[in-house]
């Protein structure tokens, strides 16, 4: 990545960097830890993510505890009118180094539809193809997400962000406990 293009993404995100700086602890940074708080996904960044995503995500919370991390959103699902979603994650690998960028996990996924009687009828008639997640992924073509029954694969190679990264930088998943997500880095 240039330099230009690194210096206008960062005077163009300054202030969700500095959410993000404020929200880092210099003694965990010196060793080596990378502490990523829920309430920063859930307070700070949210009105930026929300942004991000669209329109298609009305709300959202994001927990990270007892291993897992839990997402529940409220999300408009076009056809299958508005949706409340309660995701719970577990990562079994989680691979981010010269070798590849990539999150394996299981979930359990509990979905309500929230529209009209006609999207509900269109809600379970999606639920007859697996996990409602496995249908946004295929219809929303979401080329860097796999689901294969309640397994997941995110796949961080195939997202733009990545190439803005150095390319020798490791990071390690250590746990997702007490409202924290624990990475160490290289």
């Amino acid at each position: 990545m240039e330099i230009n293009q690194l210096l206008a993404d960062v005077v163009r995100f300054r202030k969700e960097i500095g959410m993000i700086l404020d929200s880092l602890d210099p003694d965990q940074l010196e060793q080596g830890l990378f502490v990523v708080k829920d309430s920063l996904l859930s307070g700070s960044l949210k009105p930026f993510i929300l942004m991000q995503a669209g329109g298609m995500v009305q709300d959202y919370t994001i927990k990270f505890d007892n291993g897992q991390i839990r997402l529940r959103a409220v999300v408009d699902a076009k056809q299958l009118g508005p949706l409340d979603i309660d995701y719970k994650i577990t990562i079994s690998e989680f691979r981010f180094d010269e070798m590849g960028h990539k999150l394996y996990g299981i979930f359990s996924e509990v979905a309500n539809p929230l529209g009209n009687m006609v999207q509900k009828l269109a809600f379970k008639a999606a639920l007859l193809n697996g996990p409602l997640l496995k249908t946004a992924v295929r219809m929303g073509n979401v080329p860097f997400i796999q689901v294969d029954g309640n397994n997941l694969m995110i796949d961080f190679d195939r997202m733009a962000f990545i190439e803005k990264l150095p390319e020798n930088i490791t990071f390690n998943f250590i746990s997702s406990s007490n409202g924290v997500l624990t990475l160490t880095y290289l």
